[in-house]
């Protein structure tokens, strides 16, 4: 065998673990994040203002666009965490994400009845809704409710408060595009997960393990 074909043998049974081991992961990922509790509202709708801010910045500011720039809005959010610039804390950020999550579920049910057809469209608005700001998104969640008139009566209603509440820019961007906010917000949760661990010394105690995890970022686009 040729060191050629070695050294690809080595590297086809390495990349064989790389999977079982990214396999094992996203399972038990997927399990912890079931369990993660959603922060609580006061909590949320603060740290929303502040994701807001920094979508402002990397979206609008930066002109980067939904794509790259909402993950790396909920990047900043999570690094200012790891320099010790936030005043929140990991778990609260975790909760957030949860949170937002769950938000966009809640409002999907307030204002459906006021949609005609519940498509990708309609799906890629609730994602995005929460973006418009606390004032919005509560007059979302009342609408629906019988014995409450804060609500919108109408689907066209919700724009014109997006455009009222944040301006142009953000009701183009909350009400018409495909932003994909909740996945930037679970895959930056995921990746500051794996960059805490990496940077954690107590989880790699021994020079022989802090070496054999050197590489663990070589390859992250």
């Amino acid at each position: 065998m040729s060191e050629l074909e070695d050294q690809r043998r080595k590297t086809l049974e390495a990349g064989k673990t790389l999977l079982l081991a990214k396999s094992a992961f996203a399972r038990e990922m997927i399990h912890l994040w079931h369990m993660t509790p959603a922060c609580d509202d006061d909590t949320g709708f603060r740290l929303l203002e502040l994701f807001r801010k920094e979508v402002q910045t990397y979206v609008f500011d930066y002109k980067r666009k939904a794509d790259p720039g909402l993950k790396h809005a909920a990047n900043e959010m999570y690094r200012l965490i790891a320099v010790g610039q936030a005043d929140y804390t990991a778990q609260e950020m975790d909760g957030f994400v949860k949170w937002y999550e769950d938000l966009t579920n809640r409002i999907a049910h307030a204002v459906s009845g006021l949609f005609d057809f519940y498509g990708d469209s309609f799906s890629d608005l609730c994602d995005s809704l929460p973006l418009a700001g606390t004032v919005v998104v509560k007059k979302c969640l009342a609408t629906g409710e019988k014995s409450n008139r804060d609500g919108f009566l109408e689907e066209s209603e919700i724009k014109d408060a997006v455009v009222e509440a944040a301006g142009p820019e953000w009701g183009k961007f909350v009400c018409s595009g495909e932003n994909y906010v909740e996945r930037s917000l679970e895959s930056q949760m995921r990746r500051w997960f794996l960059s805490n661990l990496l940077r954690d010394k107590e989880q790699f105690p021994t020079s022989q393990e802090q070496e054999a995890v050197s590489y663990a970022g070589h390859l992250d686009d």
